[in-house]
């Protein structure tokens, strides 16, 4: 800007003020945008009390300017809180501009739950787009979380983002938006921050670009426009969470319904079949269709019970307005997220190995896990409404008295235990017997040709269990 000011004049040196002088006025400027009504900051915070009155886990912090002006708003639901509980190992963060009347940075902290949707883990509105602004914005919502640093994170390259982050979260694996990368150049010198190959040891669960809080930004223009204020957004934010949280609703009820066929008669894909979700099942599927272009190529022993195997995985690829004849063999291998390579899945079914254990199959994307978010009553979901919360808060009604009647005396205590096991062992006996009627009645009311019977939920410890010890504790490796 300087430049261009000088470039009018003949050169800077007949400029009447200096750089710094401009670079004061610009900041003065943006300083204005919060240049806030009363009632516009007023009712934005009497709605976050409002909210904080109903459950006593919604978080919001507000930061004030010398002159009382709002500047930036950091704000966490309880749902949000219990969320990052669960997924928050991977975290991508991200801004924009909103098209406000304000011109606030609207800031997203944002994961991905159990079907590969995205999930929100807090919000802010930003002021300036400085290092300062985002480390207080970090500082706040990490003290939210309880201190607990994600293990990776993902931005753009803004350099401020990047030194709050550094700031902040020394321990986090920082990532920038491998989207950004490709449409510049001259990066080498940073690759550590953004070519896939010094990233693969760590887990993003397939996140390389800051596409999903982009995606987010998009979804709520839905509800907010240049003419909407502060104390509006803050109850359309709620409108918009509503159909974030009744679209993970709906599938976690078509998981736990309907399960699709099997396209092959691998063993891993029967097993993913009962433990993942539906989203992330259809990848295992995926890859066991590819099992068509993989074959050994050799194997030897290297050690006690320990053999290697050479893998070949075929891909064939046409460039564009190619020639029949030039199509071009090459070899690659894939990383799956989540899910065991399909090369293993290869091996073991060589080796007539039925199990797979139990530290590739991901908490992260099972069906038989009860999300604690899920529970969690907040202004825009009320977990009352599903027949299995009401359930559980039946039943609880029930067992807490128990629990606290029992709690004066260590034998009571041990009675209650005693009596907690055999109920467990009882309950496992109903399900499965629900689980076989289910199965064997079919599936008259499913969404389609592509879905499968009923679904039962196993883990791969009892399954493991149901085949036999001596295929879980075989020892091997798999090279490709």
């Amino acid at each position: 800007m300087y430049g261009c000011f000088g470039r009018q004049v003949n050169g800077v040196d007949q400029l009447t003020f200096t750089q710094k002088d401009l670079t004061n006025a610009v900041a003065e400027e943006e300083k204005k945008r919060l240049e806030l009504t009363e009632g516009d900051a007023n009712g934005m915070i009497e709605y976050f009390n409002k909210m904080s009155a109903d459950n006593q886990n919604f978080f919001h912090l507000c930061r004030f300017g010398k002159d009382g002006s709002l500047q930036d708003v950091v704000w966490v639901d309880a749902r949000s809180r219990a969320a990052y509980e669960e997924f928050g190992d991977v975290v991508c963060f991200d801004s924009t501009y909103l098209t406000n009347k304000f011109h606030l940075p609207f800031a997203v902290f944002l994961g991905v739950n159990h079907h590969r949707q995205s999930i929100l883990f807090g919000f802010a509105l930003i002021s300036l787009e400085r290092a300062e602004t985002y480390e207080w914005v970090m500082r706040t919502w990490l003290h939210c979380m309880g201190g607990k640093d994600p293990t990776t994170i993902l931005t753009n390259q803004d350099p401020a983002i990047r030194k709050a982050v550094h700031c902040t979260m020394a321990e986090t694996t920082h990532r920038w938006c491998i989207w950004h990368i490709l449409q510049k150049f001259g990066l080498y010198e940073e690759r550590v921050m953004w070519i896939p190959a010094y990233l693969k040891h760590l887990f993003w669960s397939g996140m390389k670009t800051t596409q999903r809080s982009e995606s987010f930004n998009h979804f709520s223009k839905g509800y907010v426009d240049k003419h909407t204020t502060l104390s509006q957004f803050v109850i359309r934010y709620c409108d918009a969470m509503t159909v974030r949280a009744g679209a993970e609703r709906m599938a976690d009820s078509n998981t736990q319904r309907y399960v699709r066929h099997l396209v092959t008669d691998f063993p891993a894909e029967v097993l993913f079949q009962k433990c993942y979700t539906d989203a992330k099942f259809k990848e295992v599927q995926g890859l066991c269709k590819k099992m068509l272009y993989v074959r050994p190529l050799d194997h030897y022993e290297i050690g006690t019970n320990l053999i290697k195997f050479i893998i070949e995985d075929r891909v064939w690829i046409k460039p564009k307005n190619a020639k029949k004849d030039e199509v071009t063999k090459i070899r690659r291998c894939y990383r799956c997220h989540g899910i065991i390579f399909r090369h293993m899945i290869l091996v073991y079914d060589l080796n007539g190995v039925t199990v797979v254990p139990e530290k590739y199959v991901l908490r992260r994307w099972r069906k038989d896990v009860q999300r604690k978010h899920t529970r969690v009553k907040v202004a825009y979901h009320d977990p009352l409404t599903t027949d299995e919360v009401r359930n559980y808060h039946n039943l609880m009604g029930t067992y807490e008295p128990i629990c606290s009647k029992a709690s004066i005396c260590k034998e009571a205590v041990q009675a209650v235990k005693e009596m907690l096991h055999l109920m467990d062992l009882r309950v496992d006996e109903v399900l499965a017997m629900v689980a076989k009627r289910q199965l064997a009645g079919g599936n008259e009311n499913g969404p389609g040709e592509d879905e499968g019977v009923h679904g039962v939920v196993r883990t791969p410890s009892s399954v493991a269990q149901n085949k036999g010890p001596e295929e879980t504790n075989t020892p091997m490796t798999v090279a490709s």
